[in-house]
């Protein structure tokens, strides 16, 4: 697989306009955080590959993936976090020109980690 860091590094760009008409600022930062966990994991991928994933890759996913779960807690009983976790962060890696089925994977996988912590948390 590869993934250029250049291409992924920007979750907002400039050709992706998102305004408060077209999403909520929390649908907007969900989709941010989504997007970002995903490009988190690819660049873990792709660091394991070559040398081995940095502390700082690894302290990234943390960070991350503990702030969706706290988005997913926030949400319960008002929104489906999953369906809509979804739809957000693939829009937001296909504004970055990830490829579709990538952005679908990636996305994927990420809530399935957050799926694997909740459920660890609860038990």
């Amino acid at each position: 697989m590869d993934i250029h860091t250049s291409a992924v590094t920007p979750l907002a760009p400039s050709s992706a306009k998102v305004t408060a008409k077209a999403a909520s600022a929390v649908e907007w930062y969900i989709g941010v955080q989504v997007g970002g966990a995903a490009v988190v994991l690819l660049q873990a991928i792709e660091e394991r590959a070559e040398r081995g994933v940095t502390p700082t890759t690894r302290d990234q996913a943390g960070v991350i993936i503990a702030e969706l779960c706290r988005i997913r807690y926030y949400l319960a009983g008002q929104q489906d976090f999953e369906p809509l976790a979804e739809r957000l962060g693939i829009a937001q890696l296909r504004a970055c020109d990830i490829p579709l089925p990538t952005a679908e994977w990636a996305v994927g996988q990420v809530l399935a980690i957050v799926r694997k912590v909740m459920h660890d948390r609860a038990s």
